[in-house]
């Protein structure tokens, strides 16, 4: 039986969700203690609020099922005013 479509959304969803921070809790937390920012925020401070269009968010490297989206690289483009 097809899922619906609001089963696909909640799925879809759920991917980005996690694509976001991909590295495990152990990899951020690490990242955090050093004071460091993720590369998804310092994108954030760099460019011009609500303009960064990410692309390839949920590109995975074929293989293995526990390659990170994004193949472990943020793009995109936005603006800087």
């Amino acid at each position: 039986m097809a899922k619906s479509t609001a089963a696909l959304l909640a799925e879809l969803e759920e991917r980005l969700e996690q694509s976001l921070e991909p590295g495990s809790p152990n990899a951020v937390a690490r990242r955090d203690a050093k004071g460091l920012l993720s590369p998804r925020r310092r994108i954030e401070l760099l460019l011009d609020p609500g303009t960064f269009m990410e692309t390839g968010q949920l590109a995975k490297n074929p293989g293995s099922a526990t390659n990170p989206y994004g193949d472990g690289v943020v793009t995109g483009h936005g603006l800087i005013d």
